[in-house]
């Protein structure tokens, strides 16, 4: 687990370095592996990649495109990052060996991309898994040169996560409460609001994404309930309220409109003291940044869920986010202050 924290730092601190940083000194290098949804009969299975921190949500998002292509698979995909390539195949063949003893149709694909076309432009990276696809004879164009620290779309600068997460907390004023609605947003219709795509190649081009989801760091942990998926990216604070953001993903055929308020509202963190925080409020981000109450999601589609409490103390460095009804359990979340410019706290 420290390994995991140790990294989930390192990828912050990446997102978050100002471009002069990262010119004078090589962006530390991970390995990954990145699977389809093991709940699902068949899984899919990546290779072993290497890249910066910078470069994981590229290595998911171009996989989840290829698999879309390849398989027709319709679905999310996660990634688990390791310090080595040894430890990375280890981790491949152990999760691949469980999913073989509970029966699953494993499809190894050996598939894998270099981690500077996983941070290249859209052309580039649509070139890349139509010949990954079979699809393309021709070799794909260079990759274009990125500004050290930036997207190729929107969302350059400072990392999204802290950006997000410092303005769900500065909005918050430090008031207490059921935050359902946003300050000056309680009347806008959901209905009009746009839930953001978790498909890459279903998204209309990264234009289309958020910010978080370009630049995200790797998911801490997730868990499935009431006919959504939650996908935990991290946690910050701001004097006693701590605000979480993660990705939900409705897995409702039938009903798209999701209340904020109903689901995963026995969520709740225990503080690095022991003391348990209650959720106090929830709400969804639009692809705008607006804060809503309830959010029309296309099915097998995402967007930006906050969770909030309060009452957490100053000193606090790290959370556990559990819920017992939806089994989730995320240890060790180191919380980020957004107003120390990206600097983890415990770091």
């Amino acid at each position: 687990m420290a390994q995991i924290r140790g990294l989930f730092v390192a990828g912050v601190l990446a997102l978050l370095c100002p471009a002069s940083v990262l010119a004078q000194a090589p962006a530390p290098q991970f390995f990954l592996v990145c699977g389809s949804q093991p709940n699902q009969p068949t899984v899919y299975v990546s290779g072993v990649m290497q890249g910066p921190a910078a470069a994981f949500q590229g290595f998911r998002n171009d996989f989840n495109s290829y698999l879309s292509q390849r398989f027709g698979y319709q679905g999310v995909v996660g990634c688990i990052p390791a310090n080595t390539a040894a430890i990375a195949q280890t981790t491949l063949n152990q999760r691949s060996a469980a999913l073989r003893n509970q029966k699953k149709n494993l499809v190894d694909t050996g598939w894998t991309e270099p981690a500077a076309t996983a941070t290249a432009p859209v052309a580039a990276k649509q070139a890349m898994a139509a010949m990954q696809a079979g699809g393309a004879a021709a070799q794909p164009p260079p990759p274009q040169p990125t500004a050290a620290g930036s997207s190729a779309s929107a969302g350059a600068g400072s990392s999204p996560l802290s950006s997000i997460l410092g303005a769900v907390l500065a909005s918050a004023g430090g008031s207490g409460g059921n935050r359902g609605t946003a300050s000056g947003s309680a009347t806008a219709p959901a209905s009009t609001a746009t839930a953001v795509s978790s498909d890459s190649s279903n998204a209309g081009g990264a234009g289309a994404q958020s910010a978080a989801q370009q630049d995200a760091p790797p998911v801490l942990g997730s868990a499935q309930a009431q006919n959504t998926k939650l996908l935990v990216y991290g946690c910050a604070r701001q004097d006693k309220q701590v605000a979480c953001l993660t990705e939900l993903v409705n897995q409702n055929r039938q009903d798209t409109l999701v209340q904020a308020a109903g689901i995963w509202k026995d969520a709740f963190i225990v503080d690095d003291r022991g003391d348990r925080h209650t959720r106090s409020g929830a709400f969804f981000m639009n692809v705008d940044g607006d804060q809503r109450p309830q959010l029309d999601i296309s099915y097998g589609k995402s967007a930006q869920f906050v969770l909030m409490f309060d009452d957490v103390q100053t000193k606090v460095q790290k959370v556990a986010l559990r819920s017992s009804a939806g089994g989730l359990d995320v240890e060790d979340i180191i919380l980020m202050a957004p107003d120390d410019m990206g600097t983890a706290q415990g770091h």
